[in-house]
């Protein structure tokens, strides 16, 4: 294996991967020469022991390993003791210095994220607009096949626990009766306030509904005739569209629409 030329082809995996450790430049500089190192010294066991398939998910997780020891490295001197500590001091100033990388990660992330979130919901949008009758046909065909494949199961599970809360209901029916008597009689007002102030409220919504009806009504008494010419001229100017539409349609679910007919009429002989 050539490792001058496997170091240049892994070189783009190392910068994708480390734009997920850090957005500087310099660092990204830095980061990248040193797990190209580390690589160049394990060239050796790379070339007998990882399989070419593989090559790519070991340069990713040298970096991740790399990124992680060299955060640890930067933790570890975050803790500064300052001032001589000496035997006749009972002890020095202890000064904090906090890394920003985390920060700058943080920002650098939102950045990015707002950047691009415009371009990915159009390029969403688009690709559901070009896309809409295959989604909406495969989605039909799946969901007819699934409910066709587990009609019953579906079927077998819902009787299994209809059986299952009946069974329930019929052991623990006197302790639900007493539960019922005895939580009452504890918040028998709180409960009759409750419900009247749900009357209360079922009589409002139907007077308002009743005054909402009577309103409608009095407005389609006064414009009556508007109404009816806006609609014969809608009808009038969509009449074709309409019929084409229908066309369509009957030629589309042909084969639908003579299965219902069907079912129609022998209900209709039932009856």
């Amino acid at each position: 294996m050539n490792t001058e030329q496997f170091l240049k082809d892994m070189k783009p995996i190392i910068y994708a991967e480390l734009k997920k450790w850090t957005g500087m430049k310099t660092e990204k500089e830095d980061l990248c020469q040193e797990v190209m190192l580390r690589l160049f010294l394990k060239i050796d066991k790379i070339e007998s022991d990882v399989p070419e398939d593989k090559r790519n998910a070991y340069v990713r997780a040298t970096v991740r390993n790399t990124c992680s020891e060299i955060l640890r490295q930067e933790h570890q001197q975050l803790l500064h003791i300052t001032g001589e500590l000496t035997d006749n001091t009972e002890g020095g100033q202890v000064e904090y210095v906090h890394d920003d990388y985390f920060d700058r990660k943080k920002e650098y992330d939102r950045q990015y994220y707002l950047k691009n979130r415009e371009k990915r919901l159009a390029y969403s949008r688009e690709y559901y607009r070009t896309h809409y009758e295959t989604l909406k046909e495969y989605n039909r065909q799946y969901g007819k096949q699934y409910r066709k494949e587990h009609k019953e199961q579906q079927k077998s599970y819902s009787q299994k626990h209809r059986e299952a809360v009946a069974r329930y209901n019929e052991q623990h029916k006197d302790e639900k009766k007493e539960y019922a008597s005895r939580h009452y009689q504890e918040h028998k007002e709180e409960i009759n306030e409750r419900v009247m102030k749900r009357h209360w409220d079922i009589m409002q919504d139907e007077e308002k509904r009743a005054a909402q009806r009577e309103k409608h009504r009095l407005y389609y008494q006064e414009h009556k005739e508007q109404i009816r010419q806006r609609q014969n001229a809608y009808c009038e100017a969509h009449r074709e569209e309409y019929r084409q539409y229908q066309k369509e349609y009957r030629e589309k679910n042909r084969d639908r629409i003579r299965e219902l007919n069907k079912k129609y009429r022998e209900k209709r002989r039932q009856k």
